[in-house]
């Protein structure tokens, strides 16, 4: 039960039992990016404190595929934390930036798609009036 007109519920324990969100210990930095064998994402689309991180994964049969992280932040006394519930009013927000991801992450996709290379036409080919046969013993023209 979470802590109500501030006050404890009876027998409730300090800590993530009485609804308090429970942070590790922050990772020094290095080169300005938090360490702790994970890569940074590879793009963040923010507005205001709603957030988009996205991360690529590898996989061997498949190569590299990204998954997409939506955050808000918000700030308690002088530290700022995020939760993954958004209120009313972020709702626009947050379809602001998932479509802005949504974008990036097409482009990557045709980037890294082959595109297919034209191939050179022959001449008549394709052209319906060098493929037209008339008939035989019928007219040029239209049958109605």
């Amino acid at each position: 039960m979470a802590k109500r007109n501030g006050r404890k519920p009876d027998g409730a324990a300090q800590g993530a039992a009485a609804g308090h969100e429970q942070q590790a210990a922050p990772e020094q930095p290095v080169n300005g990016q938090p360490t702790g064998g994970r890569k940074p994402p590879v793009a963040e689309f923010r507005v205001g404190r709603i957030k988009v991180a996205v991360w690529e994964n590898h996989s061997p049969d498949t190569g590299a595929w990204y998954s997409f992280t939506l955050t808000r932040s918000y700030k308690v006394g002088d530290t700022w934390k995020t939760a993954s519930s958004l209120g009313v009013d972020d709702l626009l927000v947050a379809a602001m930036i998932l479509t802005d991801a949504r974008r990036w992450h097409a482009r990557q996709t045709a980037q890294a798609r082959p595109q297919p290379q034209p191939r050179e036409r022959q001449p008549g080919e394709g052209d319906a009036a060098a493929e037209y046969q008339p008939q035989a013993g019928g007219s040029d023209d239209v049958p109605f």
